[in-house]
């Protein structure tokens, strides 16, 4: 399982592919934000985000 600091540097590695699909900000939660990793999911895309992303963004995500 990903550390806090790897899932941090993979989204600062992203963040111009992010950005290019009007994706501005990317946060942690849960165990992960608090440094006690027990769940699976690094990070959440607010929904309305989602919705408005291109289809292939949409796509990309659900593989």
């Amino acid at each position: 399982m990903p550390t806090k600091d790897e899932i941090l540097n993979f989204l600062r590695e992203l963040k111009p592919e992010l950005e290019s699909f009007g994706i501005y900000k990317v946060g942690l939660f849960g165990s992960y934000a608090k440094s006690r990793t027990k769940i699976t999911e690094m990070f959440k895309i607010s929904a309305d985000l989602f919705d408005e992303a291109p289809a292939k963004c949409r796509t990309a995500s659900r593989q």
